[in-house]
């Protein structure tokens, strides 16, 4: 599994060069290294890779990424895929968390504080829980599946639903959205249908997350 790479929206935008030359090139030419010696690659890539308007998408849809970060990773796509009888293969992902999230510590050192949580409606997405993701990439690896395969749960939500679903006892505040998403490139939300796609239940994902949450707030691994 490849996962080296120039993440995040913000960093692509500051440095295009930067984020080509890791992202596209340098991943390119160490995919060609290990495909060369026989060995085949997962390469992690990420629903950017189409408009942020999009709604539904699956693995046949035509790409066309509105960010630096989408357009790196859909040229690496190309590359990884292009390349014949390689058994590479490309897992595109919604928004994975897990429970020691920047955003999981400010929204519980709010609670903790203030009993209230600020958090955008405008933004929205398709959560996965860390654990469900490393299983079936897992799974993805072993059976040898070749292609573009999604992970994404069924539904998406924005983070303002997010945190009262987390935090159901604290108060949640809409932000002010005008200057919250000045300039932000936003994240693309995928209903994914298509045999190879894995597509988890929105209600178990954001259960799971709320159980880690519990555990890392108590202190338990």
């Amino acid at each position: 599994m490849f996962l080296s790479a120039l993440t995040g929206f913000k960093p692509c935008e500051d440095d295009p060069y930067r984020a080509f030359k890791i992202n596209v090139r340098k991943t390119s030419e160490a995919v060609a290294v290990l495909n060369a010696i026989g060995i085949p690659v997962t390469f992690l890539s990420s629903s950017a890779v189409f408009g942020k308007r999009d709604s539904e998408k699956n693995e046949q849809a035509l790409t066309h990424p509105e960010s630096v970060y989408g357009t790196a990773k859909m040229l690496a796509e190309r590359d990884i895929l292009s390349t014949p009888k390689s058994g590479n293969s490309v897992v595109r992902l919604t928004k994975v968390f897990d429970k020691n999230l920047p955003i999981f510590r400010q929204w519980r050192e709010s609670v903790q504080t203030e009993n209230k949580i600020v958090a955008l409606k405008a933004l929205r997405l398709a959560p996965l829980p860390l654990s469900f993701v490393i299983d079936h990439l897992e799974r993805i690896i072993e059976g040898r599946v070749e292609g573009v395969t999604h992970l994404t749960s069924d539904k998406d939500l924005s983070y303002y639903e997010l945190a009262k679903a987390l935090f159901p006892n604290a108060q949640v505040i809409a932000e002010d959205e005008t200057a919250a998403l000045a300039g932000f490139t936003g994240e693309t939300v995928l209903a994914v249908r298509h045999a190879e796609s894995e597509v988890f239940d929105l209600r178990l994902c954001v259960k799971r997350i709320k159980a880690e949450m519990a555990d890392a707030s108590t202190g338990h691994p």
